[in-house]
């Protein structure tokens, strides 16, 4: 962690020791506690990345309003396209429909002549069996 800078703090010193007064210590240990909790650790490394509490709410603000402005433009665009696939989705269920309706219609068609020409070769069958013309 790296200690804080002191600009041109007047403390009483000999230049021989090097000593720091202890109740300058005790003036700055709340400084030091304050900036702890401004800075911020990045996992894995050893930098320090320091946030700026003024200017974190004008770029907060700023981002806001541009993901206000280009979600209002992506949604439309998306509902839009989502909207399309529907309808041609739609369109495309419809002429399916529209096939098989042809193909049962050809099918009712189909069993109905079938069913007219049994009928008849069974009237035609019956004569056989029931007459007495000695034709048959």
């Amino acid at each position: 962690m790296v200690a804080p800078r002191i600009h041109a703090t007047p403390f009483l010193c000999d230049a021989q020791s090097l000593s720091v007064p202890e109740h300058l210590i005790d003036g700055l240990r709340p400084l030091v506690r304050r900036s702890q909790r401004r800075e911020r650790r990045v996992t894995g490394g050893k930098s320090v990345q320091v946030t700026d509490p003024k200017g974190s709410f004008l770029k907060n603000l700023v981002l806001s309003l541009v993901l206000l402005g280009v979600s209002s433009l992506l949604i439309p665009i998306v509902l839009k396209q989502i909207d399309d696939r529907k309808a041609i989705d739609q369109q495309q269920l419809q002429d399916d429909l529209a096939r098989q309706d042809k193909v049962v219609d050809a099918q009712a068609a189909l069993l109905a002549t079938m069913a007219a020409d049994f009928w008849a070769y069974e009237l035609y069958a019956s004569d056989v069996v029931i007459s007495r013309d000695e034709r048959f």
